[in-house]
């Protein structure tokens, strides 16, 4: 049997089975994160996988089955009433290097400004605060807020449901060229930011796109990544 060499391979951490691939990631890779969002640290759940792969279903869920967006918010909700905290939502949109703010019925354009040592700014995203499960919108970026005597922002927690990559040479694609390009590159940015981070790079290419720009301060530093 002639021996086939791969020119390219990659270390996986952990397989899950299909069939129970959302409690299994909740279990193993979510809920440890989530104390860290309450100590102040900001936690990133990345969804990236190929067109039709059911990365949404898995992120945002459906009317059969509760996505992780769901359940991470409810275990959240429970820490935050035990501590006296209080927890917000914020939901949005990258498309074609525009910011837009989903919970907003005329999707406004969010300016990602960088302020006083390099802290990047999000103007006109607003914070939603979330009380029960009922009211929550299935928001991408969930934040913890301490409810003691000196209030202030703790740690916040981001799903991003990336788009697939797309092969420009198919021809039963449903994007044109050019946007098949812009979806590429966004996603060639934030894999160029995993790589520079993962390797501790001195330099890490955060203005490579709007996406790497305003999660800078998300993804830097020791916060946390899955």
């Amino acid at each position: 049997m002639k021996k086939i060499q791969f020119e390219n391979s990659y270390k996986l951490d952990y397989c899950y089975k299909e069939n129970r691939i959302t409690g299994s990631i909740l279990s193993k890779e979510i809920k440890p994160l989530i104390s860290t969002v309450f100590e102040g640290k900001d936690a990133n759940v990345i969804a990236h996988r190929a067109r039709n792969c059911r990365k949404t279903h898995l992120i945002h869920g459906n009317d059969r089955e509760l996505g992780l967006t769901v359940l991470t918010m409810s275990e959240i909700l429970s820490m935050a009433e035990e501590r006296g905290d209080s927890v917000s939502v914020s939901v949005y949109e990258v498309s074609q290097e525009t910011v837009y703010d989903l919970l907003d019925q005329e999707k406004r354009v969010v300016a990602v400004l960088e302020g006083a040592q390099g802290k990047i700014q999000l103007k006109g995203l607003p914070q939603v605060p979330v009380k029960s499960l009922s009211e929550f919108h299935k928001g991408v970026m969930i934040h913890a807020t301490t409810g003691n005597a000196n209030p202030g922002s703790l740690g916040r927690m981001n799903f991003l449901d990336m788009a697939g990559y797309e092969d420009s040479r198919k021809q039963n694609s449903a994007l044109a060229p050019l946007e098949i390009a812009r979806v590429n590159k966004l996603i060639y940015a934030l894999q160029n930011v995993m790589y520079a981070l993962n390797g501790n790079e001195s330099h890490v290419p955060y203005r490579e796109s709007k996406l790497t720009r305003m999660l800078k301060d998300c993804l830097k530093g020791c916060n946390r990544r899955c």
